[in-house]
């Protein structure tokens, strides 16, 4: 059985949730327990982008635009070493992340991050990768 569209005789239970500013989403259940939750709205920064660190700042800065979505809270930075699982390094509020542990990465090493904007338990998916490099033999931020 197909699930019901909302205002069919068919479906007991459509729920419309529209909270300004925090967003939208809708709840429907049918007959046969088929439930469906879509929401809208929370929208990712854009824009990542990765230096190399010279002088008294040491490692990978990342800078990102503002999620046009005012209601963000902050933003998840993730961090994957060569194509390993991404995990997360910190949730700031900022729009820019200085990774200080990268001025430890080895030679050949690649560090690859995204981003995903947060408000309360909500996020968007990860963004597009950006990632520097420190190709052997020099061993130098690229």
């Amino acid at each position: 059985m197909s699930p019901a569209k909302l205002g069919t005789a068919a479906a007991l239970a459509a729920v419309s949730l529209a909270m300004p500013g925090v967003a939208q989403a809708s709840f429907s259940a049918t007959a046969a327990g088929t439930a469906a939750i879509a929401s809208t709205t929370l929208r990712n920064g854009t824009g990542l982008a990765a230096a190399c660190a010279q002088g008294a700042v040491k490692g990978i800065v990342l800078t990102w635009t503002a999620s046009p979505d005012a209601f963000v809270t902050g933003y998840v930075v993730r961090r994957s070493i060569n194509g390993a699982t991404p995990v997360v390094l910190a949730t700031v509020s900022a729009l820019t992340y200085n990774d200080a542990t990268a001025q430890t990465a080895a030679k050949g090493d690649t560090y690859s991050y995204t981003i995903a904007a947060v408000v309360q338990s909500w996020s968007t998916s990860p963004s597009a990768a950006v990632s520097r490099s420190w190709p052997a033999p020099q061993g130098k931020c690229v």
